[in-house]
């Protein structure tokens, strides 16, 4: 692309790079493995693996610019928006996933999931980021059993009362 068309449509290549940053946020939040849903947790990022696989380009560029945006403060509020919408989009699926609207949660469950999606930008190794994402679900799932078993018992000492 010529440099006089950057200027034209972007005004500058750093407005590229936002306008760029910001499609990559909407293709990605469009398409999320984060929010498939169906309130079913092993839904969650179940394709995460073949996912990085067939979009390592658009991958790398998110997590590239996250680390620009160290150095950059325009770019800041277009990746700290990306990560509001990921961790919006987890926090939507954990609720239909009987999790309840716990903002927490979601950040601590989107953070596991982003780190696996680093790791395999980085190093590959789909088979490790498939055989995580089932730990993943399988500690989500224990959590959702574990408050659902606290709420039981707090219902039934309340009902005692």
């Amino acid at each position: 692309v010529s440099h006089g068309l950057v200027r034209w449509h972007f005004g500058s290549r750093d407005g590229l790079v936002e306008a760029t940053l910001t499609r990559s946020v909407e293709l990605a939040v469009g398409t999320s493995l984060l929010e498939p849903q169906t309130g079913a947790i092993d839904d969650m990022a179940s394709e995460l693996a073949d996912w990085i696989d067939s979009e390592s380009e658009l991958s790398a560029f998110q997590y590239e610019c996250l680390l620009e945006a160290r150095r950059r403060d325009d770019l800041l509020p277009h990746v700290r928006d990306m990560y509001r919408d990921f961790i919006q989009a987890a926090q939507r699926e954990l609720e239909r996933a009987g999790l309840g609207d716990d903002q927490d949660l979601a950040r601590a469950v989107f953070a596991m999931f982003d780190g696996l999606a680093l790791q395999q930008t980085v190093f590959g190794d789909a088979q490790s980021t498939e055989r995580s994402v089932t730990v993943a679900h399988e500690m989500i799932r224990a959590l959702r059993d574990s408050r659902r078993r606290g709420d039981r018992r707090s219902r039934a000492r309340t009902a005692r009362k």
